[in-house]
This record gives structure tokens, C-alpha cells and sequence, in this order.
């Protein structure tokens, strides 16, 4: 119920409402950055920062604060380049490991490269040195051949173009086994079928008599169309029992 009595009139009850609050100062409106600054100075809320750092670096040698500051305070956050070069790395080292690959050092084939799957064959290394963060850079070593010295599909190549440098594993892959191997034979499969039609519908449109004509292309459009449904029945699960008892309820 609204301050006053209910036999005051509106305007009466609502003068005296806001009279109860009258005319404050920012300092007085809660949440106002004024009235945060007097809380705190009335309460003696203060943050130093130097003395916060000399209390938490308090007891370590001169070398081990440089060591925190470097290593352990980022920086900077590491960018999307970094992050790709770092995984590239683990992505290499997982594929030679996997794979049974051996480094040769010393001696008169130091730096080369064998492998159990190809017995008394060398393979020549490289190796690609890559930033890890602003300061920082670490070096992959790999063996590098071509298809035709790694049949097997187990080394990597490097292929490079004007602007950007990739290591690939050589591994094969069936152009039919991948998304848009498989994008291409549907458009082929969709283009035999529609130029097949377009001939069939041609053929039925060159028939002199009108009559006979119209019921080869009534004929034709029911085929088709009888031909859709089981494509789509077929997409959707249905077996050959199943497709054809539809197709008698129809």
C-alpha cells in the first residue's frame, strides 16, 4: 500500500513519498562511482601493487624472479600461427614414431633415415625449424622422399608454393574415399540420369501421333517417377521385400 492514508488523496500520498528520499548528492546514490570512492576512503580500501610484488617475490634470488618473470607471466597470448606450428610438430613426430622410423647418428650415414618396411634402403632427412611463441622456436626432423621412392606411403614430401610451405605424409588416398570424391560421383551419377531422361522424353516428343505420343510421355513421367520413389526408399533404409510390398500397396 502506497505511504499515507487511504482517505489522502493520489497527489497528497505521492508528494510525501518523495519527500521521504529528497534531493540527494551523487555520493549518497548507492552505486554511483562516487559513493564507491567515499566507501572506500571512509573504510581505507587501498591496492598496492608494489608492495602485492614485493611480498609474493619475497625470499628469491635475483635469478630465479628474472626466470618467473620470463617464463612463468605471459606476454602475450599466442596467436593462431603458433598454435598451428606447434601442432603440426606433434603431428610429424606422431606420424615417424607410428610409422617405425629410425634416425642414423654418426658415422658415414649420419643424418639418414631407416625403416624395418624397407630393408637395406636409406631415406635422405630434412628438417624445418618453426616459431612456437615470440621467443621461442623449436626444430622437426623427418625422412623426406617422393611416391616413387615410398610406395608404402610411410616418409613425407614438403610442397611448396609462392606463399605457404606444407609437410604431407605420403599416403595415398582414393579420391573415391574422400568428401569430394564422393560430391563428384553423385553430380556424374545425377548428370547420366538426367541426360538419359532428356533422350528418352526427346525420342517419345518426336512421335508424330499426337496420341500415341502422349501416352509414351505419360508413360515415361510414371517410370521416372516410380524410379524417384525407390531411390529415396532406398536412401531411407528400406530393403528390396520392403520397397516392393510399398510399392504393391501403392
Amino acid at each position: 500500500m502506497p505511504y499515507g492514508n487511504k482517505s489522502q488523496n493520489l497527489q497528497t500520498r505521492l508528494q510525501k513519498t518523495t519527500n521521504l528520499f529528497g534531493h540527494r548528492e551523487p555520493h549518497e546514490i548507492v552505486g554511483t562511482k562516487s559513493w564507491a570512492r567515499v566507501k572506500n576512503q571512509t573504510q581505507n580500501i587501498s591496492y598496492n601493487a608494489a608492495k602485492s610484488q614485493e611480498r609474493f617475490f619475497e625470499g628469491m634470488s635475483h635469478e630465479d624472479k628474472m626466470s618467473f618473470i620470463k617464463n612463468k607471466i605471459p606476454h602475450s597470448f599466442p596467436s593462431d600461427q603458433f598454435a598451428k606450428n606447434i601442432k603440426l610438430i606433434d603431428n610429424i613426430n606422431y606420424w615417424v614414431d607410428e610409422n617405425g622410423w629410425h634416425y642414423v647418428e654418426g658415422g658415414e650415414f649420419n643424418g639418414m633415415w631407416v625403416n624395418p618396411t624397407y630393408p637395406n634402403k636409406l631415406f635422405r632427412g630434412d628438417r624445418r625449424t618453426m616459431q612456437i611463441s615470440p621467443t621461442t622456436s623449436e626444430t622437426v626432423e623427418f625422412p623426406s622422399c617422393s611416391f616413387e621412392e615410398d610406395p608404402k606411403g610411410i616418409a613425407l614430401h614438403v610442397s611448396a608454393n609462392n606463399t605457404h610451405v606444407k609437410i604431407l605424409p605420403n599416403k595415398w588416398t582414393n579420391a573415391d574415399d574422400t568428401r569430394r570424391g564422393r560430391k563428384i560421383i553423385r553430380q556424374n551419377k545425377m548428370r547420366s540420369r538426367r541426360h538419359s531422361r532428356w533422350e528418352q522424353y526427346n525420342e517419345a516428343d518426336n512421335i508424330k501421333d499426337p496420341i500415341e505420343r502422349r501416352e509414351v510421355i505419360a508413360g515415361l513421367k510414371m517410370k521416372f517417377q516410380s524410379e524417384d520413389i525407390k531411390k529415396e526408399q532406398k536412401a531411407m533404409g528400406y530393403t528390396d521385400e520392403e520397397m516392393a510390398m510399398a510399392n504393391v500397396d501403392n
